[in-house]
């Protein structure tokens, strides 16, 4: 029999399914203009009126209970935190993680400065203070919606096609980005501008251990491709391991 492999990850979805579970924290963007910075560079920021900016931006946000850190370098702005919120303060726009209790004082504050003009927020994915153990039991729940991904997703036209990009950036790991979330910085756990940088490899991680389930029951069938060890869903016909 001529193998052949299959390249797509089928008709899954992009869209992550948390999407609409609200959490404590979001992704939040401020919109900042009017403070004279330039973004195309040809209009050289002010010293007076940069400097008069700045001050008034560590002032404002110091009063209103932040800690204000200094630019890390010359090239970067500020950042200020305030528990688990931690905004980078861009000429152009305060991004970062905004408990969402928080928001609405911002706003009202911004609404107050001198040197410079709040025009909106933009507020993305929902940000979860969430342990390793109630992620572990959040993608439990999941266990049986995951499973019917995984089939749909390996399951080919013919007998003959087999799926072989089944890694972080394949078809296991878009499934797992899917059921991902994010979550703030975990003390002792790797993380990024106060964000935890572990929790897609957990996911993946669980995702491909229901994978190996399926194949180790014969649900997801296994052969060798040109490309390499290729998977596809059982069809009517292959055997499957009932009692496993």
């Amino acid at each position: 029999m001529n193998i052949g492999t299959v390249f797509g990850l089928g008709t899954l979805p992009d869209k992550n399914i948390n999407f609409d579970v609200p959490g404590k924290y979001s992704d939040t963007y401020f919109q900042i203009n009017g403070n004279g910075y330039d973004s195309s560079g040809r209009t050289p920021w002010q010293e007076h009126i940069k400097a008069a900016y700045n001050d008034e931006l560590k002032s404002l946000f110091t009063f209103h209970g932040w800690d204000f850190h200094e630019p890390e370098m010359n090239a970067a702005a500020a950042r200020v935190t305030k528990g688990r919120s931690n905004l980078y303060l861009h000429p152009q726009n305060f991004s970062g993680i905004c408990e969402n209790a928080e928001r609405a004082g911002l706003l009202e504050a911004f609404q107050t400065a001198k040197t410079f003009v709040c025009t909106g927020v933009d507020v993305y994915d929902e940000i979860f203070d969430m342990s390793d153990d109630e992620l572990a039991a959040l993608l439990e729940s999941k266990r049986e919606a995951i499973e019917s991904e995984l089939l749909e997703a390996f399951t080919t036209k013919r007998r003959n096609l087999y799926i072989t990009n089944l890694g972080f950036f394949g078809v296991n790991g878009k499934i797992a980005k899917r059921h991902s979330i994010k979550r703030v910085a975990i003390d002792g756990k790797k993380s990024r501008d106060g964000k935890d940088d572990c929790t897609n490899a957990i996911c993946f991680e669980f995702v491909s251990g229901i994978f190996d389930e399926l194949v180790s029951v014969g649900k997801i069938v296994a052969a060798q491709t040109k490309d390499g060890a290729g998977y596809r869903a059982a069809k009517k016909g292959d055997r499957v391991n009932k009692s496993a």
